[in-house]
């Protein structure tokens, strides 16, 4: 009777090496399946925010942001005003829409607020999850590819809130260095949706709200763009740089995160489509930042069109 021939040293070499041909070749398609799963995860995310930002707008008739003092005018006929209309300034309009409170509870049942980015209002929550007091893990304000902002010049990481004890004048408590660990959210407003269309500046001065371009009132009455081309929010990581040229970034510090490749972010738009948007520029064919693109005119002393919104202390 003939015993079975096992296999021989080459054979099994040439198994293994034919194994890791095979593994070389499904590795980065697996890795595309789950980026472009990632891709689609944050514009489902975007799409639900952009939805509930409809919603407030609905409501209330002006773009979400927790300054809502004489929000009764701003109301439809008969409707009253909420209870937990959100009032004051006290944060960044970039993140103060909605989010997670990571912060915890003062002994008076408010939020904690260890910076004015990270707001206690978040008026866009109740339209999100029902409740303004999103105080856990919300995938919703997520980004599966956060992982942070850095500066453009130096690449040192933007960080607000340090992770672990209060140091270098900066809080403590956060959960981790990205921007949804930092603020709550990895998501952000476009902060030219409230500022007076014209102006080369969003100021708003605390001292004397007449000099403030900052115009809380603003709502869809106002826009002038097309609304399948108006940024209404996007990912935080692209949304400052993008907004630049590549030539002007790399020569100024500015706040960026390539979550989804260079000049690239996925962008929520006034008429409620989500696309994956190539920036570079304030106002192109395919997009604009301004609510009325033929009253911003003019550029800063380095030729660059401006459009920050500046607080003024």
């Amino acid at each position: 009777m003939r015993r079975s021939r096992g296999f021989t040293l080459i054979e099994l070499m040439v198994v293994i090496a034919v194994i890791a041909v095979l593994i070389s070749l499904l590795v980065p398609g697996l890795k595309m399946t789950r980026r472009r799963a990632f891709e689609l995860k944050c514009q489902a995310n975007l799409k639900q925010q952009v939805t509930a930002w409809h919603a407030y707008i609905n409501d209330f008739r002006v773009f979400p942001v927790p300054r809502s003092e004489e929000i009764t005018k701003w109301l439809r006929p008969g409707v009253a005003r909420p209870p937990n209309a959100p009032v004051g300034l006290d944060s960044s309009v970039l993140w103060s829409h909605g989010g997670v409170h990571w912060y915890g509870r003062t002994s008076s049942g408010g939020f904690n607020v260890p910076l004015v980015l990270a707001d206690a209002e978040r008026p866009v929550n109740v339209y999100v999850a029902g409740t303004r007091a999103i105080e856990a893990t919300n995938p919703t304000f997520e980004c599966p590819m956060d992982d942070g902002s850095r500066d453009t010049v130096t690449n040192n990481p933007n960080v607000w809130v340090n992770v672990g004890p209060p140091k270098d004048r900066k809080p403590g408590g956060a959960r981790g260095t990205r921007m949804y660990d930092q603020l709550g959210t990895s998501y952000e407003a476009n902060d030219w949706m409230y500022c007076k269309p014209g102006s080369l500046q969003g100021v708003f001065d605390p001292r004397d709200e007449k000099k403030s371009n900052f115009a809380w009132w603003l709502g869809p009455q106002h826009l002038v763009t097309t609304p399948s081309r108006f940024v209404v929010l996007g990912d935080s990581g692209p949304f400052a740089a993008g907004r630049y040229t590549t030539e002007y970034i790399n020569q100024n510090p500015t706040r960026h995160g390539w979550w989804h490749g260079i000049q690239v972010g996925n962008i929520a738009y006034f008429d409620g489509s989500v696309r994956r948007t190539g920036l570079g520029n304030v106002t192109t064919r395919d997009y604009s930042f301004y609510m009325d693109e033929t009253r911003h005119v003019g550029v800063d002393a380095k030729g660059y069109p401006p459009y920050r919104m500046i607080r003024r202390q």
